[in-house]
């Protein structure tokens, strides 16, 4: 992820430089099994996989756009990492995604964001994690308030106006007593 990353910022900076707007790319991760297969001849070969990883890293890679994210990562790859200390990763969410009933807790590879922007959020992250530890623990007013800190800080921050908003939201309206944290997104 780190070198897709750094080829990702050379190309961004290559089209700022010519004055081209910059790609927006969304990179989604999720780790398991999956069926690969060729089928073919000798004037046709086509290559295909199939399998619930695929399903699974698909729709991460499609909340990319959703969390204003470069990179998000599912937990069954975030649990397989040996050293998660080497990146700088934040958890965004914890979600049930279309066409699937398991929960997924999402994690943003935050050295994958623009220069500027990854600087930001590193800076504030105990910011941020104070946040997310008030929102899973039911503390929505405490976690509202950290995250408007958080947003001052990172006006920007897509993830942490998202998660502000639903804070306010289960504060006025709050969880069954038996909520594990978990929002089910409605769209792919």
């Amino acid at each position: 992820a780190t070198r897709v990353a750094g080829a990702l910022h050379r190309l961004r900076a290559e089209m700022l430089a010519r004055d081209l707007p910059a790609p927006g790319f969304g990179l989604g991760l999720s780790t398991g099994e999956v069926v690969f297969g060729v089928v073919g001849g000798l004037n046709q070969i086509r290559i295909g996989a199939i399998g619930d990883t695929l399903n699974l890293a698909s729709r991460v890679e499609s909340l990319t756009k959703r969390y204003g994210a470069s990179a998000l990562i599912s937990d069954k790859s975030f649990d397989l990492l040996t050293a998660p200390q080497a990146f700088t990763l934040r958890q965004v969410d914890h979600v049930t995604v279309l066409g699937r009933k398991d929960a997924v807790r999402l994690f943003e590879v935050v050295d994958a964001l623009p220069t500027v922007r990854s600087d930001a959020v590193r800076a504030n992250l105990p910011i941020y994690q104070e946040a997310i530890d008030a929102f899973y623990a039911a503390h929505f007013t405490e976690a509202e308030r950290a995250f408007a800190a958080f947003l001052v800080k990172v006006p920007d921050d897509v993830t942490a106006a998202i998660l502000r908003a639903r804070a306010a939201r289960m504060r006025d309206d709050p969880p069954d007593a038996d909520w594990q944290g978990v929002h089910a997104l409605k769209e792919k």
